[in-house]
């Protein structure tokens, strides 16, 4: 902390007061450092890794246009960087704003301008990061590391092995990873592209935590944006998000195969979300993330009778229920 501090009133010519910032899930240090009439970002984190992953993204991402924070400046040693402060409120935080004002059409416009810079990210940033990404791809293998993250982290940290049966197994391996695996993996994959990592700042829409990207199919980050546990959407606002998307990155498929693809990708999705949940609840002891494991379940049940995969999962649904009735 007092390193970053002394970074910032370098950076900013005078003394700061320093706030600390809670971060979800995250292991680094992040504050708000303030002097009269301005505020700046400063981050600290030991992974050098992930450090130099974000300051290349946001780098390449505002080079072709997308909106991100300034970097202002980076310590020698890559384990401190200040960023410009892009006020308070992700989109999360400011659709509960929305709410309660009864301002709750403003949800899907916001949404929408998400949806306008999705293209440009997948494929632009696939353009510009594909040397730097070749190896980091969502192939099988990774696809399967979802689904043994899942058992890890939920299965076994809450002893629900007898409900996670070889019937189960198969049924997933069959009917979702390999479809998936199949499906064209050439675009920039975000990771965590969902509201929380959105800033919302003098009224448009910031992009932040994207250091975790790497190649994979179009759909999961519209899986993580749609079905994130703080989307704020109803399923009737989803259903006209995924048209919308359809519109913006379906180009060369039918509306019907693009909803069958998407539904199996999120499916995949909620599992991994369902071990994040675990993992981050039992094991970092975030007791915030257990509570998002009911209305996970709640609406993985509901993603089973979508006529694009209805009938497909009877096995699967099945420990779903035995889940759901468990949390309960």
């Amino acid at each position: 902390m007092d390193l970053l501090k002394q970074m910032a009133e370098k950076q900013l010519g005078q003394k700061v007061q320093l706030e600390p910032l809670v971060g979800d899930g995250s292991d680094r240090i992040i504050c708000r450092l303030r002097v009269e009439g301005q505020t700046i970002i400063g981050i600290y984190h030991e992974n050098l890794e992930e450090n130099r992953d974000f300051l290349l993204f946001t780098k390449e991402m505002a080079a072709i246009g997308l909106p991100v924070p300034k970097i202002l400046q980076v310590a020698e040693d890559e384990k401190r960087y200040l960023l410009e402060d892009l006020g308070p409120n992700n989109l999360a935080q400011q659709m509960d704003i929305w709410r309660d004002s009864g301002e709750n059409s403003r949800f899907l416009n916001a949404y929408h301008e998400v949806l306008h810079w999705l293209p440009l990210m997948q494929v632009g940033m696939a353009h510009q990061l594909g040397v730097h990404l070749k190896n980091r791809v969502m192939d099988k293998n990774q696809l399967i590391s979802d689904l043994i993250y899942f058992e890890t982290n939920y299965i076994k940290l809450f002893g629900y092995e007898s409900d996670y049966t070889d019937l189960v197994k198969e049924e997933l391996y069959s009917q979702v990873i390999e479809p998936i695996a199949q499906l064209e993996g050439a675009f920039f994959v975000y990771r965590d592209f969902q509201a929380r990592n959105f800033m919302w700042h003098q009224e448009k829409i910031y992009f932040i935590d994207y250091q975790s990207g790497m190649l994979g199919n179009k759909y999961y980050d519209l899986a993580s944006m749609l079905y994130a546990s703080r989307s704020g959407l109803s399923e009737k606002q989803r259903t006209l998000l995924l048209y919308h998307a359809f519109q913006k990155i379906g180009q060369g498929e039918s509306k019907a195969q693009f909803e069958e693809n998407f539904y199996l990708v999120l499916l995949l999705r909620r599992f991994r979300s369902l071990g994040s949940y675990g993992f981050l609840g039992q094991v970092k002891k975030k007791s915030g993330f257990l509570e998002s494991i009911a209305p996970s379940l709640r609406e993985m049940k509901g993603l089973f009778e979508k006529r694009a995969i209805q009938g497909r999962f009877p096995q699967t649904a099945a420990m779903i229920d035995q889940f759901i009735k468990k949390q309960s």
